[in-house]
Order: C-alpha cells, then structure tokens, then sequence
C-alpha cells in the first residue's frame, strides 16, 4: 500500500487525468473499511458505496474523454447520469445484506435487514428497483422495446426479494440485480446507437 497508493495518484495525475475520483475513491475507501462505514450504519455504507459508484463512473469517464482525439468532456447528462446511479446503489444496495443476515449478525454489523427487519429492508429494494426500471427509460427517452427487458428483469428481482425468502435464493437475487444493474447501465449505450 505504501507504493501502490501513491503511484496510482502519480499515475493518475500525470497520465489518465482521473486523480480527483482517485483521491476521493480512496478517502471512501478509507472510511468503508478503517472508519467503520461499512459496519456501523447502513445508510452511511450504501452513501459511501453510492457515491464510489458516482466517482468509478465519471472517473473512466474523464479517461475515456482524455484518450479521444475529438477532446470529448463529461456534459451535464452524464453527470446527472452519474448521479442517478449513486442513487440506484444507495436505495438498492441492501440487497446484498439479505443473503448473509447471520453473518452480519455475528460481526455486529448494522446493515438494513438486521436494523430495519428483513421484509421492510426487502420492501425498500422491491419499490426501489420497481421505480428506478421505470424511471431510468424515461430518462434516456428510449421506446418501449428498450425498456421492456429491464423492467422485467427488475420485475423478477423485486417478486423475488418479496416472495422467495431463504438464504439460497437471496442469493440468486442478488445475482439477479446484479444482472439488472448491468442492463440499467447500458441505457446510455442503448440512447446513443438506436
């Protein structure tokens, strides 16, 4: 750590033009893991994850941009885009708490089920996944043939972490948003090729 920290800041600063994400992913680093954010609230953990997610994106964003010989920089829909990621990983990240309740028992840590109750953590991510697989077509504009398959899949997500609770199949389901996820985040490649 002691090398690698500050070479990539090095290697950021002087080459991929990404070192303000650099440094900030790593002040959430350090407060996920050596602050504790991880473990003793979860809505300081999802805003840490949300906003690291805000910061991977707009990071590879800068070094996609830099790379182009045309100049391209970040305009105000991806940063809103950006933001509306944060936003999906803040409301829906709980998800992955469902699967290892005990666990998270044991270490003591707060995540949403154990603090909240299982089936209100997994109504927050039902009606948040719901929201966000229609909210996000409307944003990007896209017709009903590109939002079908997201909202399905976000569909089968939500009836899931309602409906087939066991550690098992929390498991498949988060696998699941994982995949939903993947298909949220495609909408801009979607808007920009069709």
């Amino acid at each position: 750590m002691l090398l690698s920290i500050p070479s990539i800041l090095a290697l950021t600063y002087f080459h991929l033009g990404s070192y303000e994400e650099t440094v900030l992913l790593f002040c959430l680093n350090w407060m996920y893991n050596d602050l504790g954010g991880s473990d003793e609230d979860f809505v300081t953990r999802n805003l840490i994850i949300g906003a690291a997610y805000v910061l991977y994106g707009s990071g590879a964003l800068r070094v996609a941009a830099a790379a182009n010989a045309e100049g391209h920089t970040m305009n105000a829909m991806g940063y809103a885009w950006s933001g509306v990621v944060g936003a999906i990983i803040f409301t829906t990240m709980q998800v992955q708490d469902l699967k290892d309740q005990e666990g998270d028992r044991s270490r003591n840590r707060k995540t949403a089920p154990l603090i909240l109750g299982d089936l209100f953590a997994r109504w927050t991510v039902a009606i948040a996944i719901v929201g966000w697989s229609i909210f996000c077509p409307i944003f990007w504009r896209l017709t009903n043939v590109f939002a079908i398959i997201p909202l399905s899949l976000g569909l089968v997500v939500a009836v899931r972490v309602l409906c087939i609770r066991c550690v098992d199949a929390d498991r498949i389901t988060w696998k699941l948003w994982s995949y939903w996820l993947a298909l949220i985040y495609a909408f801009p490649v979607v808007k920009t090729r069709c």
